[in-house]
């Protein structure tokens, strides 16, 4: 049974949206691991537990997206590597060649399926913004 805190998390409600999606969500979210958790702002220069702390939060995060990611989903989906909160631009982050705001374009017309989540470990999108 489901605690009613539970229903906040788009992972827990997802199964419930019969309205096509499209997500956007950094792997590690610098809101979130700055100002709500433990994770102290020394960027670029974490320590060994951090790092390891926000490998594990970017997993969750590859795990919380797995419904959206399956072929069968209708969901659209970007998820840099990139330790950003909404500092998604035009032009940056890019998965695959292509930021998020061409990925959405491309999911919203049906011009191509749209799954773009790096795989390259934590932190390692070259072309993150901030």
């Amino acid at each position: 049974m489901l605690e009613p805190w539970q229903c906040i998390l788009a992972n827990t409600t997802f199964p419930f949206v019969s309205t096509e999606v499209f997500i956007t969500e950094a792997q590690t979210d610098k809101v979130v691991l700055l100002a709500h958790d433990w994770v102290p702002d020394e960027r670029p220069h974490w320590s060994p537990p951090v790092r390891t702390y926000m490998g594990a939060w970017a997993h969750n995060m590859t795990l919380a997206l797995a419904a959206a990611m399956a072929p069968s989903s209708r969901a659209g989906v970007f998820s840099p590597a990139c330790f950003i909160h909404t500092g998604f631009e035009a032009d940056a982050p890019r998965i695959g060649g292509r930021a998020y705001l061409r990925a959405f374009t491309d999911w919203y017309f049906d011009r191509v399926p749209v799954k773009l989540r790096d795989e390259c470990g934590i932190l390692c999108n070259p072309n993150c913004t901030r």
